[in-house]
């Protein structure tokens, strides 16, 4: 007998909805660093669905943007942007407490190139298909 057959069936049930959501996450690098200056810099676990963002697949293709760190803010009102606006920033927020999407919609509208959803808990990106997510076009990830 399997690990699923030895456990009571809702364990069961939610070891296999995690690894489902594993089988339909990527995983990538995020490296951050001050204005290029290799001390100065750090590297995060990414994870991300490549149904609804797509990555480079090399360094030479990368894109380097500048981080704005909001996890002081739920960013799940337009209120929530800055003053100064976030347009072409990379939006860092905490995971919750209203859904990632809205929290997507809200980046997006205040044009911002990427949205990272700062995790410490397991929990990996939705595994539903892309038109569960028409119309958001801004990058999402979740950084642990």
């Amino acid at each position: 007998m399997g690990l699923l057959h030895s456990l009571r069936p809702p364990a069961a049930a939610l070891l296999w909805s995690c690894l489902l959501g594993l089988a339909a996450a990527q995983e990538a690098i995020l490296h951050a660093s001050t204005n290029g200056v290799s001390s100065l810099s750090k590297d995060y676990c990414m994870y991300y669905n490549n149904n609804w963002t797509r990555l480079p697949s090399s360094l030479e293709n990368a894109t380097s943007l500048s981080l704005m760190n909001l996890t002081g803010t739920a960013l799940c009102h337009l209120s929530d942007i800055p003053p100064d606006g976030i347009r072409n920033k990379a939006v860092v927020v905490h995971w919750g407490p209203c859904h990632f999407l809205e929290k997507a919609r809200i980046a997006q509208e205040g044009g911002a190139a990427a949205l990272l959803i700062a995790n410490n808990s397991v929990l990996i990106p939705s595994s539903r298909n892309k038109s569960t997510f028409q119309n958001v076009t801004v990058l999402i990830a979740v950084i642990t």
